[in-house]
Order: C-alpha cells, then sequence, then structure tokens
C-alpha cells in the first residue's frame, strides 16, 4: 500500500540490524513493529551457516530455541527481510550491503569501530547500544573494567554513533544494580537484552513519529577507557595487595580469563568446566596471586583467604557433545551430496 503524501503521511522508518551479537540480538527487533529493512550479521567468515552449524545450534540450544538461528531465518523470511552474511574487516563488502538496502538509520551492538565514511550512508545515522551508563566505561569491554574498579551500578546506553567511540547523543539510558559476584554474561543479558533493546526500540519509533530527544554527552570522561585486553592482561590488572577478598571474587567471577592459567584446562576443556567457588577467610602471609591444588579442585592464595574454583561436570553438556560426535559422520555425507548438485 502506497503513501500519501499530500496528506502528510510518512513511511516507515528503514532500519537495517548490523551485529555480530546473533540471534538473541535480532530477535526482538523482528517481532517489533518497526520495518526492518535488512539484517547484517559480522562473522568471521562471510559464508552463510552450513546445516552442519544448523544441527549444532539446534543441539546447543535445547533449551532457549526461541533464540535460535533457525528461528531467526524462519522470522526474517516471515517479515520479508533480507539476511546477509559478511566477514569482520571486509569495509568494501559492507559499505556496498549497506547502500543496497538504503537504510534510514542502522542499528549495531557488538560490532568493530566503523570509518567516519559509513555513518553517513543511513539517512538518520547509525544507533549503538552500549552496557553502561555513559559517558562511564566508553570502550570495547565496559563490564570488565567496572569489575575491576568494583563499580555496581550497571546500565545502558542508547546513542547515536559518531567517529569517536560512544561518545554520540544519548537517546535513553536506564540503569540496574549489579550482584557481586555475577558474570559478565549475567550483566551483559540484564543490560543490554532485557533493558537496553526495548528502550532501542522506544527511541526508533519516538524517532520515526519526530518526538525524540537527544542529550549531549560530556566530553570527558570520569573512568578510563574500556580497553580490551588478552587473558594475561586481565590478569595483571589485579592488584592483590590493594584490593579485598571480595573485590578479587567479584573480578574473577566476572570473566573467565582465569582458566588458561589451570594446569590441566588443556586437557579436560571440553569435558568439565571449571567455576569460581566460595571464599574461605584466612589470613595467609607470602605470595598472592598463586593457583594450588586442592581436594579435587583449585584454589587462589589471596592475603585474606582462600578463593575456590571447582570442577562442574554438566551431563547436558556430555549428552550435547556425544550427539555431536554421532551426527559428524551423516551430516557430512549430506553436505557432500548437496555440492555434487
Amino acid at each position: 500500500m502506497g503513501y500519501d503524501l499530500r496528506a502528510g503521511e510518512k513511511p516507515p522508518l528503514r532500519v537495517v540490524i548490523l551485529t555480530g551479537g546473533g540471534p538473541r540480538f535480532i530477535l526482538p527487533f523482528l517481532g517489533s513493529e518497526l520495518s526492518i529493512a535488512g539484517i547484517i550479521e559480522l562473522n568471521r567468515q562471510a559464508s552463510p551457516i552450513s546445516l552442519r552449524e544448523h544441527l549444532k545450534e539446534l543441539i546447543r540450544r535445547t533449551r532457549v530455541l526461541k533464540y535460535c538461528r533457525l528461528q531467526m531465518h524462519y522470522q526474517a523470511r516471515n517479515k520479508g527481510c533480507s539476511h546477509h552474511y559478511i566477514a569482520r574487516g571486509s569495509d568494501g563488502a559492507l559499505a556496498q550491503c549497506l547502500k543496497a538496502l538504503k537504510p534510514d538509520v542502522v542499528v549495531a551492538y557488538r560490532i568493530p569501530l566503523l570509518k567516519p565514511d559509513f555513518l553517513d550512508i543511513p539517512a538518520l545515522g547509525f544507533i549503538n547500544l552500549h552496557p553502561s551508563l555513559l559517558p562511564k566505561y566508553r570502550g570495547g569491554h565496559p563490564i570488565l573494567w567496572m569489575a575491576r574498579d568494583y563499580d555496581l551500578e550497571g546500565g545502558v546506553s542508547v546513542h547515536f554513533m559518531t567517529p569517536q567511540a560512544d561518545r554520540g547523543e544519548l537517546l535513553a539510558q536506564a540503569t540496574f544494580p549489579i550482584t557481586p559476584g555475577a558474570s559478565e554474561e549475567q550483566v551483559e543479558r540484564r543490560a543490554i537484552h532485557e533493558l537496553g533493546i526495548p528502550l532501542a526500540i522506544r527511541a526508533l519509533k519516538k524517532l520515526e513519529q519526530g518526538t525524540l530527544a537527544t542529550v549531549e554527552q560530556p566530553v570527558e570522561s570520569p573512568t578510563p577507557y574500556a580497553y580490551r585486553r588478552s587473558h594475561q592482561q586481565i590478569w595483571e590488572m589485579i592488584d592483590w595487595d590493594g584490593w579485598s577478598l571480595e573485590h578479587t571474587w567479584h573480578m574473577l567471577r566476572c570473566h573467565p580469563f582465569w582458566k588458561s592459567r589451570l594446569p590441566d584446562m588443556q586437557r579436560w576443556r571440553r569435558w568439565v568446566d571449571w567455576r569460581i567457588g566460595a571464599i574461605e577467610w584466612q589470613l595467609l602471609p607470602g605470595a598472592r596471586g598463586e593457583i594450588e591444588s586442592r581436594r579435587g579442585g583449585y584454589c587462589l592464595r589471596h592475603r585474606h583467604g582462600w578463593i575456590t574454583i571447582n570442577p562442574v561436570i554438566r551431563p547436558k553438556r556430555l549428552l550435547k557433545l556425544f550427539l555431536l560426535w554421532l551426527l559428524e559422520r551423516p551430516v557430512a555425507l549430506i553436505e557432500q551430496y548437496a555440492q555434487r548438485r
């Protein structure tokens, strides 16, 4: 149905989703009333997901099928929405795809910093979701740096993108308390999926109606830039002499950077998972940050006590690995047959 421009009727915004966040990020937008013109997923490889990957995804997500990739393809097809895979770093292919989709606005999450030329492609610009209360913790790894500072005030910001990272005008923000010991995944789920996506959808509707108000950010941030760090660099961020035992425990619970330091991690990583456990208070003079074997697990030495590291054997995980092993041969045969045809 066409639009009567003489009557002042405007067409809906053409929204494009650009993300590396997968179906959990994309599906809420597809289920909204927004006009989604296309989905662009940034992957390590540009090729579409194979049959083998579809089956692996189905097995991995037996409890959350509503977030699986097959469901995303089904909803995108029903909405008449195109779906594209582009390899990370392929700037030419990404620019060509964006120009072909002719978006009014692009919603971005988990993407690398874009060149300034990209920001001029959509008519109204790029909107980004950031899991912190900007201008605090600008950068690619804010939740980790919040744990480093033992900052328990979580938040999410929806903002316009500019050539400078995370400095654009704010469209909406929300805050929530972070539970001590919460993992990075738990904080991200609360910030982005429970609060951020609904905020972004409401902001896009206001933008479509012409009632959106924005707020300028301060130039300076009160916190350091949240750079991404290697596991070794994250380990070196811990102040064993200055941090309390609870602060250190919270940092270790946030991110699994410590797993690479376990002696038998390489041997058992597919079958046994490891988890930071409880705190045991005890004055321990001497070295800090040492991992020692103890009662079938490990413990990490701190000046005020031990932080336990316990093995977690999950029967469902073993069952999934067994099913994936059974599927390897028949799936390979099906793919070979499809390539011959």
